[in-house]
């Protein structure tokens, strides 16, 4: 449920996506900070910490990263 969820969505919030893992906001900050070929691949193509929303192509790489 949470992949299809994932998959088709244009741009999700770091809040939705948490909520929709049943995660608090900061695990899933930890989660992707604490993978660095994760973190390596998001600032290739221009992740912002700090931006709350995530793009598409940030969604697809958590997605592959963390196994969801």
């Amino acid at each position: 449920m949470v992949e299809n969820s994932i998959s088709n969505r244009k741009a999700m919030s770091k809040s939705e996506l948490a909520q929709r893992y049943g995660i608090h906001k900061e695990t899933l900050r930890k989660w992707i900070v604490g993978n660095r070929e994760l973190m390596k691949e998001l600032k290739k193509i221009g992740y912002n910490k700090n931006r709350n929303l995530l793009s598409p192509k940030e969604l697809q790489l958590i997605k592959e990263y963390l196994g969801f």
